[in-house]
C-alpha cells in the first residue's frame, strides 16, 4: 500500500524519537540531545546519540545513524511500510485502509490544513507572549496577587508561561492585526468569538495557561476567571490546531522526568499540576478537568506504564478516577489510585498539609484491586458492586492480572457459585476485544443477562418478603425500619431498595413506586424486583399483629446471614493467625468467634419461639 508523502512525514513528526529508541535503549540526557550504548554494535562507553529536535538520531561509533523509520527497520527488520505502520499505531495515528494511490487534490487540501495550523500555532505563541506581557504591567495587578495568594511564584510563573487576559474585547484583535494576521485565519483560532461588531477576544480579565503540545508548540489555552461570577474556567475551543482530548496539560514540561522517573501523577486541573511541580513532584501530567480520553491514555502510554491518579476527593473525582483507570488498564498501563479526603484537591491538600503529607500519599496509593475494594464498590449492594467491579476489571489486557483481581472481587462479595464464576469470567474475559480501542461502551448485553441471572438466584424469600411487608403496610415501617441496620442488607442484591425505603422513610416522603425508582439504579433488574413488590399483596386475613412478627422474623434472618458469613470469613482469618504464629491475633479472633457464635445461638432461639 502507497500512503502519500504529507501522511508519511505528520507521522515522522509526530513520532517521539526519544520514546521509541527508550524501548530499545537506555537513553540518558546530555543537554539537548540524548546518549546510550548503540544497539547496533558492542560498546562500553556510550557514542550511540539521539536529537529529538532533528529527529535524528547518529552513532559516532559504527556511523549509523537516521530518523524514526530507519530506526525501527532495522531494529524489527522491517521494511518501510510496517514500520510506519507500527509508528503510527504507536503514536494513535489513524491510517487509511483503502489503496492509497497519489492523490493531489488530498496532498493539496493536507498542505492547506497544515499551513493554517502552522499559522495558529504562531499565533497562539505570539498570544501568550502578549498575555505575558500584560501581567507584568500595571493592568495585571490584580491576576499577580491572585497567583501570590495561590503559593504559586514568579519562576513558575515564566516556566509554565501564564499571562493575563485584559478586561477588553478587542486588547488582543488589536494586537495581532498588528502583527499583520489575515482575519480569517483569526476566525478559525479559537482566540476569538464572532459577533453582529466582528471579532471579539475570547478571553478577557483571565489568567491565561497556555497549552503546549509534547513538542513544545503552543495549541490552545484555558483561561481562569479572577472576581467575576462566571464560570471558572474558559478553554479554547476544538482548532485546526487542537482537538480537544488529544493533550495533557504539562507533559511538554514533565516528558523528561516521566521518562527518568518511570512513572506519571495525573491529576485534574491547571493549578493542581502547577502545585505539584513546584512543590518538586515533576512527572505530573493534567487531564484538562475533563474525564481521561482514549487517545490521552495512548499518549501516556508512549512515556510510561506506571501511572498514579490524583484527583479531586468528591463523588465527581472518583467517578473521573475510575474512568481513567479503565482507560489507563486498556493500554496496559499498572494504574494506582490517590483518593484525597472529601473535598479536597491535589493543590489544597498540599498547601493545607503539606508536600511531605502529600508524598507519602503516593507511596500508600491504592492499587485498581485495592480502589475496587476499599472505595468503588464500599457500602454498595451486591448488584450495583458487581456491575461497577466487573466494568473496571474487563478493561485488563492481561489475562492473568484480570483473573487474579476477578478472584479478589468475588472472594470480596461473598460469591462462591463456581457456575456462575465460570459465567462471569467467560463475559470478562470477552470483552478484551471491546478494550483494546475502549471507547465507553455500555455493558455486553450477555455480561448483563449472566448478572441478573446470578442476582436472580441470590434474591433470598426473607429479603423479598420483608420488601413487600414494608412497601405495603405503614405499622411494619414505622417499627421495623428504625431497627434496620446497613449491615443488615448491604450485600444483599437488593441493597439499594433497602436504601431507598429508609431513605424516603427518614425523609418522611410518601413509600410510592414513583418515588423509589427516584434513588434505585436504572437498570432492568431493579426495575422488575420493585415491579414485583408494587403488584405483590399481603394477606388480608393477617392482623396487623401478625404482619409484624413476619417482619421481624425475616429481619432476623438476614441477621443471621450476616452472622453465618462473618463465622465463616472469622475461621479462615483464624487458620491464618494459626499459620503465622501470632497468637495476640489469634486471642482476638477467638473472642470475636464466642462473640458471633452467641450472637448467632440468640437469633436461632428467636427464630424458633
Amino acid at each position: 500500500m502507497l500512503y502519500p508523502n504529507y501522511l508519511i512525514e505528520e507521522i515522522r513528526s509526530r513520532a517521539d524519537l526519544v520514546n521509541i529508541i527508550s524501548r530499545y535503549v537506555s537513553l540518558k540526557r546530555r543537554g539537548s540531545n540524548w546518549v546510550g550504548l548503540c544497539p547496533f554494535h558492542n560498546e562500553k562507553t556510550p557514542s550511540f546519540c539521539v536529537n529529538p529536535q532533528k529527529g535524528i538520531y547518529k552513532c559516532f561509533g559504527c556511523g549509523k545513524g537516521g530518523n524514526v523509520f530507519t530506526f525501527l527497520m532495522e531494529m524489527e527488520n522491517l521494511n518501510f511500510v510496517d514500520a510506519l505502520r507500527e509508528i503510527a499505531r504507536i503514536e494513535g495515528i489513524e491510517l487509511p485502509t483503502q489503496t492509497f494511490e497519489k492523490n493531489e487534490e488530498a496532498s493539496k487540501k493536507h498542505e492547506t490544513h497544515k499551513k493554517l495550523k502552522e499559522e495558529i500555532i504562531r499565533m497562539n505563541r505570539l498570544a501568550m507572549e502578549f498575555w505575558e506581557d500584560q501581567l507584568s504591567k500595571n493592568e495585571g495587578r490584580k491576576a499577580r496577587e491572585y497567583l501570590a495568594s495561590r503559593g504559586i511564584s514568579s519562576s513558575t510563573v515564566k516556566l509554565f508561561r501564564i499571562g493575563y487576559a485584559l478586561d477588553s474585547r478587542a486588547a488582543l484583535l488589536s494586537f495581532l492585526k498588528s502583527q499583520g494576521f489575515d482575519e480569517e485565519i483569526m476566525r478559525e483560532s479559537g482566540l476569538f468569538v464572532v459577533s453582529e461588531r466582528g471579532l471579539l477576544d475570547r478571553f478577557h480579565h483571565r489568567i491565561m495557561f497556555p497549552i503546549f503540545d509534547k513538542n513544545g508548540n503552543v495549541v490552545a489555552f484555558g483561561g481562569r476567571v479572577i472576581d467575576r461570577n462566571e464560570p471558572k474556567y474558559l478553554n479554547s475551543p476544538e482548532t485546526p490546531a487542537y482537538i480537544k482530548g488529544h493533550h495533557l496539560y504539562g507533559l511538554f514540561h514533565s516528558k523528561d522526568e516521566i521518562r527518568r522517573k518511570k512513572i506519571a501523577i495525573l491529576v485534574e486541573g491547571y493549578l493542581d499540576l502547577i502545585s505539584l511541580h513546584q512543590s518538586g513532584i515533576k512527572p505530573v501530567v493534567a487531564s484538562l478537568g475533563t474525564a481521561l480520553s482514549d487517545e490521552q491514555a495512548r499518549l501516556l502510554a508512549g512515556f510510561t506504564r506506571r501511572v498514579i491518579v490524583s484527583y479531586d476527593g468528591d463523588n465527581a473525582g472518583i467517578k473521573a478516577a475510575k474512568r481513567a483507570i479503565q482507560m489507563l488498564l486498556s493500554k496496559n498501563i499498572e494504574a494506582k489510585v490517590i483518593v484525597l479526603p472529601e473535598g479536597a484537591d491535589p493543590d489544597t491538600f498540599i498547601h493545607q498539609h503539606g508536600v511531605k503529607r502529600y508524598r507519602e500519599s503516593l507511596k500508600q496509593a491504592y492499587s485498581c484491586q485495592e480502589f475496587l475494594l476499599n472505595v468503588v464498590i464500599k457500602n454498595k449492594g451486591l448488584a450495583e458492586a458487581l456491575e461497577e467491579s466487573l466494568s473496571i476489571i474487563k478493561a485488563y489486557t492481561d489475562d492473568l492480572k484480570k483473573r487474579e483481581v476477578f478472584d479478589g472481587v468475588l472472594l470480596h462479595l461473598g460469591i462462591k457459585d463456581a457456575q456462575y464464576q465460570r459465567e462471569l469470567w467467560n463475559q470478562v474475559k470477552k470483552s478484551k476485544e471491546e478494550f483494546k480501542e475502549f471507547r465507553n461502551l455500555p455493558e455486553s448485553d450477555s455480561l448483563k443477562e449472566t448478572i441478573q441471572s446470578y442476582l436472580k438466584s441470590r434474591l433470598t424469600k426473607a429479603e423479598r418478603r420483608l420488601l413487600e411487608l414494608l412497601y405495603h403496610n405503614e405499622k411494619v415501617r414505622h417499627f421495623i425500619l428504625p431497627q434496620i441496620e446497613k449491615e443488615d442488607y448491604n450485600k444483599l442484591v437488593t441493597a439499594s431498595i433497602f436504601e431507598a425505603l429508609l431513605k424516603l422513610y427518614e425523609e418522611e416522603k410518601e413509600i410510592s413506586l414513583e418515588n423509589l425508582l427516584e434513588f434505585i439504579p436504572e437498570d432492568d433488574w431493579h426495575t422488575d424486583i420493585l415491579a414485583m413488590i408494587h403488584l405483590s399483596e399481603l394477606d388480608p386475613e393477617k392482623s396487623e399483629d401478625e404482619m409484624l412478627d413476619e417482619a421481624r422474623r425475616c429481619l432476623f434472618r438476614l441477621r443471621s446471614m450476616v452472622i453465618e458469613n462473618k463465622i465463616q470469613e472469622n475461621d479462615q482469618l483464624l487458620r491464618l493467625a494459626e499459620q503465622s504464629g501470632d497468637t495476640n491475633r489469634l486471642q482476638a479472633l477467638v473472642q470475636e468467634q464466642i462473640k458471633l457464635n452467641r450472637l448467632r445461638a440468640d437469633i436461632e432461639k428467636f427464630l424458633q419461639s
